[in-house]
């Protein structure tokens, strides 16, 4: 679920007499970036066997939001095109570093100055600014493989690292334990990112929170710190933080103008006992004198402040851990998993919509899974979300697509906020339907399926009937009466008999169709 840089390097034959290579390459061969961040690998333009002092021109397309930098520094230096150098005998060139500050491809051309030809790198960037689910293992850009931190800090008593015991969802979560009672000075251990631009006036960040075990001392610190840069006159000072204060913990929603706090709204009690928590905290109208804060918790607003004065400003640090605690009495342990930086809305919440009418047990229901924000807006899914569909105590199938034929875990591509999936309830009755997936709060519109048996019975031949058979009027015809046929007389002998009777000729047989039936005349 990781967004990476994907880096592909292109060897093209120069046009110089040398006839060498050049080729933009990178070093380390990794590297997992957003919007707004530098690349901390350095890039260099490569030439092969070595030769005299030179140059080449690198640069980048501005309009694209991209931008070059021989410090990689996170404020100012960055331009479009470089001139980079080569020691003699070298083959390598000085380094040089890459940023951009939107999503989309992004391509970086080299050119030897000598009059070769041209190479390049083809980098793809996410387009959230800050993406953390630990299962890489690393934390900081100088880790392999790199992480998304620009630096750690903790003092001794201090642990921030990733844990298999701290995992939300996946293999491994972030653990910060704190077992240090010194009164030292500023945080006592931290995470810090970095962006070179956050050209956005609306910052909505998100992560799961556990916390599973704390001090009953008394102690207040920023948990969560949306900064301002270090060319701010107060960069430790940001517009909006989580704050966090024990006994208990006590969350809270902490809000400054231009450096000076302005506000601090109470959000309740997150107890230990209760496990995770969905927190999200949103910083809208930065720049302005309209700024709005607001903290959800479980998909549930606790906390907002407006309006705040950020007239000017623009994030470009976010710090997680125990910002400028107070008395520094805190001991105890928090977790940290699937955390995102967005400047858009970031979903929050998986709903499903139930048919509104029974179905026929075993037939195939089309279902519509949606991500939702927290305030119910529909939010693009920031990698593939497979979903678990369930009906209750009930039986059912799940397929991928809304025809039931692909047996499969349906499925919310990168970048959509839906997806229409089948379901086939096995047997009858009636049951809430629900999807679900552990990043995402359980959606309060699922609703019931209901599901009938439908008895189609055995088909009834019935009694045949066949009914009075109908004679019909007989129909005499018309007699023929023909021509008498008196034939010869017949003088035989007499008989004797009384009478002399008549020789009939030979009468032709013929059929009358009555009713249906045939009779002989």
């Amino acid at each position: 679920m990781r967004l990476r840089f994907n880096w592909h390097s292109v060897c093209v034959t120069l046009a110089a007499a040398s006839q060498v290579w050049a080729q933009a390459t990178f070093t380390p061969s990794s590297a997992s970036s957003g919007a707004g961040q530098r690349v901390a690998a350095p890039f260099f333009v490569q030439r092969v066997g070595g030769g005299p002092a030179g140059s080449a021109t690198v640069s980048v397309d501005p309009d694209a939001g991209s931008a070059l930098s021989f410090s990689g520094g996170t404020y100012g230096g960055w331009v479009s095109s470089l001139t980079v150098n080569f020691d003699a005998g070298a083959t390598l060139s000085v380094p040089f570093y890459f940023r951009a500050d939107s999503a989309g491809r992004r391509t970086i051309t080299g050119r030897l100055d000598d009059g070769g030809g041209v190479a390049g790198a083809d980098v793809d960037v996410s387009a959230l600014p800050l993406e953390f689910d630990v299962e890489s293992g690393s934390l900081v850009h100088g880790d392999t493989p790199w992480g998304p931190w620009e630096n750690v800090a903790f003092l001794p008593g201090v642990s921030i690292a990733p844990a298999a015991g701290a995992a939300h969802r996946g293999a491994l979560g972030l653990m910060l334990d704190d077992q240090n009672l010194a009164t030292d000075a500023g945080g006592e251990g931290r995470l810090a990112a970095a962006w070179a631009l956050l050209p956005s006036d609306q910052v909505f960040t998100r992560l799961w929170l556990r916390v599973t075990a704390q001090s009953p001392a008394t102690d207040y610190f920023e948990l969560l710190q949306l900064a301002w840069g270090l060319n701010d006159p107060n960069p430790a000072r940001g517009p909006l933080s989580l704050s966090f204060r024990v006994p208990g913990p006590q969350l809270g929603l902490l809000g400054r103008n231009n450096g000076v706090v302005a506000g601090v709204a109470a959000a309740g009690t997150l107890a230990p006992s209760a496990g995770w928590h969905l927190i999200e905290l949103d910083a809208i109208g930065v720049g302005s004198d309209a700024g709005v804060g607001q903290l959800w918790v479980d998909g549930v607003s606790v906390a907002r402040l407006s309006p705040l004065d950020w007239s000017g400003e623009r994030v470009e640090r976010l710090q997680l851990g125990e910002n400028g605690p107070i008395t520094h009495a805190f001991l105890g342990t928090f977790e940290v998993d699937d955390m995102r930086v967005s400047t858009v809305p970031q979903p929050s919440t998986l709903a499903v919509q139930a048919p509104g009418v029974p179905v026929a047990q075993g037939s195939c229901v089309a279902l519509t899974a949606q991500l939702l924000t927290s305030s119910g807006v529909a939010a693009p899914a920031s990698y593939p979300v497979d979903l678990a569909v369930g009906w209750g105590a009930l039986s059912g199938s799940a397929f991928a697509d809304p025809g039931c034929t692909v047996s499969a875990a349906p499925r919310i591509p990168l970048g959509a906020s839906q997806v229409t999936f089948g379901f086939r309830p096995e047997e009858a009755g009636a049951a809430p339907l629900r999807v679900s997936q552990i990043d995402f709060l359980p959606g309060t519109s699922a609703g019931m399926l209901s599901a009938v048996f439908v008895d189609a019975g055995t088909p009834d031949a019935g009694t045949p009937d066949a009914g009075t058979p109908d004679a019909g009027t007989p129909d005499a015809g018309t007699p023929d009466a023909g021509t008498p046929d008196a034939g010869t007389p017949d003088a035989g002998a007499p008989d004797g008999g009384a009478e002399r009777g008549l020789g009939v000729g030979a009468h032709a047989a013929s059929r009358v169709e009555t009713s249906g039936w045939w009779r002989r005349c």
